[in-house]
């Protein structure tokens, strides 16, 4: 069987992370989430054949062989997981919630256009920021 391999440069980052990022930055297509199984699918960095379960959380963990010789003991993060973090926080951002986004957009143009006090116009203020944080 002749497989392929993504061979990398002599200039190309080291550290786990900046792999991870590489990795995400050049086949972010090829990440699934599955959310039934609550698992994230990611291409290997080294051949164009083999995807690995990933999950995050409080213990994140993946099937590779980096995380299981150094993973759970070490409290260790492989390219793997680094890459499914940074899709993880794209998939956050696709998917804003619109009725926050609606009510912020509405407390925004209250904000700007109704007269009130100093008062009210303080707590609609506290309420615009708590909404963007939630964004």
């Amino acid at each position: 069987m002749i497989g392929k391999s993504l061979a990398r440069s002599a200039r190309e980052s080291t550290t786990r992370t900046e792999r991870g990022q590489q990795l995400y930055a050049e086949r972010a297509e090829e990440f699934r989430f599955e959310a039934k199984l609550g698992v994230w699918l990611v291409p290997s960095g080294s051949d164009l054949t083999s995807v690995y379960e990933v999950t995050l959380g409080l213990h994140p963990s993946c099937e590779c062989k980096d995380f299981d010789y150094n993973g759970d003991l070490h409290h260790f993060c492989c390219k793997h997981i680094y890459a499914t973090a940074a899709a993880d926080a794209d998939l956050a951002e696709e998917q804003e919630d619109p009725l926050r986004l609606a009510i912020l957009r509405e407390a925004e143009n209250r904000y700007r256009n109704e007269l009130m006090g100093d008062e009210e116009r303080m707590i609609l203020q506290d309420r615009i920021e708590r909404l963007r944080r939630a964004l």
